[in-house]
């Protein structure tokens, strides 16, 4: 079936239909794994069938389809994606042009990481005076890109959705749910105007107001208590209008207003205790339903946000150790800094304590980071289900999409990871990650020469084994598996089960070459260890062409196969 899987290919790239939805429909199933099916539930030996971008099954008992594509799971856990409660990844930069203040002076962009003047501007249509950033109105949903690399680089850790904040100004604007998987930015969003984000950053001395804590909560709360007076007006006048003006238009208080009849949630993104326990007073005066974005330090004030009953937001972004040397400079170290340095890892065992609700961000950590940090946080006291909770159950909850992400389940969105080991320990690899169904292989970090997992005896010089291959361009991808057997010098292998033309390896260069009824194509990659990248080009079209050796010829921790009929 060589030949049709590249006819497949060309064809999708000549007449254009869409090839990210062929692949969200491809079945597949993980056999013979231990399957986490939420925290605390486990199925050993299981089978998880995917098919249409969703879960189709889950059991002991099931059996792999026919047509599914099979990833054998044999010694690997199979666990829900993680869910990322505070991210920046897919966001466009907005673009800085000038915007006119009062009395026509030009002033900076919105305000932010340009760090522009913040001065005072009246908004259109005569509505009180509202400063510049004040702009709840702000959907990040209409400013993502798909070509962050970080995108990937979340995925092949663990992540498969995210929800992503707005980062300037005071009222932000409104957060989106993403998919982490890059295709186009629409087929990314999973839920908009999931919460309100206000944060309580100032402009500096000499950059304009709030130049001060104490101002920026003047302004937090006269916009909310100009919402409510827009909405009172509002009522009134659709009530009886005889004789009453005609409520102004504000897309600034409209975007509001389901936050003060508690449709929205609000994160407060705090950057230090004090600014989280401001954000629950306000919280509590105006019946918002808060959602405290930490910095780390909430085991300090545990207790207080179990009270109020907000969720949190929990970082694992743990501060450098203190310098303790003899230098002078040393001598300053607090003992506050000290003793935060030395609690940092507890923080969340003391929200899980507290019977606080929490999920986890990778906010301030790299993604290959982000599990050892946790691991840390475990060996701090934290429970390994409510890790896993933090990551799954708890943000779908948080934010809504519990029906249908959190959980592997059948119906719910195609969310998954397939990794050598249980989520936090130590030595654990991620080897496959499904979002919406759509299928990735993460290539196994490089181990001891000779042999390791993902590489095999072989090693560098040697394309022998099973690989797990992506062939694709900017617009689409699709996955096939090769099989490559024989000697040097007589090698012969298969695209999902029928014969390449040719095989021919020569250092480290692969060369192959398979017939299509559009004629003949030939594939160059380079092989390194377990891994190989080259691509092909006919008839003025391009692929790129990836693998990842899954078994032999060595030691194998999966491999990946095509089931059944062709």
């Amino acid at each position: 079936m060589a030949a049709l899987t590249l006819a497949v290919i060309v064809v999708i790239a000549a007449v254009g239909p869409s090839a990210d939805a062929a692949q969200r429909r491809s079945a597949w199933a993980v056999t013979g794994a231990t399957v986490i099916t939420s925290p605390g539930n486990t199925i050993e030996n299981a089978t998880v069938v995917l098919r249409d971008g969703l879960i189709e099954a889950v059991g002991a008992q099931v059996s792999a389809p026919p047509d599914a594509r099979l990833i054998d799971g044999s010694g690997m856990t199979v666990y829900a994606g993680w869910i990322d409660a505070a991210s920046e990844v897919a966001i466009q930069e907005e673009p800085s042009a000038a915007t006119v203040g009062p009395g026509g002076a030009a002033r900076g962009g919105r305000g932010g990481r340009g760090g522009g003047a913040a001065q005072l501007q009246m908004l259109e249509l005569g509505a009180p005076g509202v400063n510049a950033r004040v702009r709840p109105e702000y959907v990040q949903a209409d400013n993502l890109t798909n070509e962050d690399s970080q995108i990937n680089s979340f995925r092949d850790a663990g992540f498969t959705a995210a929800l992503v904040l707005p980062q300037d100004g005071i009222y932000r604007g409104q957060s989106v749910l993403v998919a982490l998987r890059q295709t186009d930015t629409e087929e990314m969003v999973l839920g908009d105007g999931v919460t309100q984000t206000i944060g309580f950053s100032t402009g500096g001395f000499g950059r304009g107001y709030p130049s001060s804590s104490m101002g920026v909560i003047s302004l937090i709360r006269q916009v909310l208590l100009d919402t409510q007076r827009q909405a009172t007006w509002e009522n009134s006048y659709n009530n009886d209008p005889t004789g009453m003006p005609r409520p102004e238009a504000n897309p600034a208080y409209d975007a509001l207003m389901p936050v003060l009849a508690g449709d929205q949630q609000v994160i407060f993104d705090a950057s230090n205790t004090r600014d989280a326990k401001r954000a629950l007073l306000i919280a509590q005066e105006f019946g918002i339903a808060a959602i405290i974005k930490g910095n780390g330090n909430e085991y300090e004030m545990a207790d207080l946000i179990a009270e109020a009953r907000a969720g949190v937001i929990v970082p694992v972004d743990y501060p450098d150790r203190p310098g303790v040397g003899d230098d002078d400079a040393n001598l300053d170290v607090s003992l506050e800094s000290l003793q935060r340095w030395e609690d940092a890892p507890s923080n969340a065992a003391a929200l899980e304590r507290a019977g606080v609700t929490f999920a986890l961000t990778a906010d301030g950590v790299s993604p290959s980071e982000f599990a050892a940090n946790v691991r840390k946080a475990i060996e701090a006291g934290l429970s390994e289900d409510v890790a896993l909770a933090a990551l799954t159950t708890n943000p779908a909850a948080m934010f809504g999409v519990e029906a249908v992400l959190g959980t592997i389940e059948p119906g719910k969105i195609a969310n998954l990871v397939v990794a050598t080991g249980a989520p936090f320990a130590e030595g654990t690899e991620v080897r496959h990650v499904f979002v919406d169904g759509v299928h990735a292989a993460v290539e196994a970090s490089a181990g001891p020469a000779g042999g390791g997992r993902g590489g095999g005896q072989g090693g560098p010089g040697d394309p022998r084994g099973t690989w797990a291959v992506t062939m694709g361009n900017g617009d689409f991808s699709m996955d096939t598996s090769w099989r490559i057997s024989g000697e040097p010098g007589a090698y012969s292998g298969t695209v999902d089960g029928e014969p390449f033309d040719s095989v021919r390896f020569s250092g480290n260069e692969l060369t192959v070459t398979m017939t299509s009824p559009m004629g003949q194509f030939t594939i160059n990659a380079t092989v390194s260890g377990g891994s190989f990248n080259g691509g092909f080009s006919a008839q003025g079209f391009s692929m790129n062409v990836s693998g990842r050796r899954t078994s032999g010829p060595g030691p194998a921790d999966a491999t990946i196969e095509h089931g059944g009929q062709q």
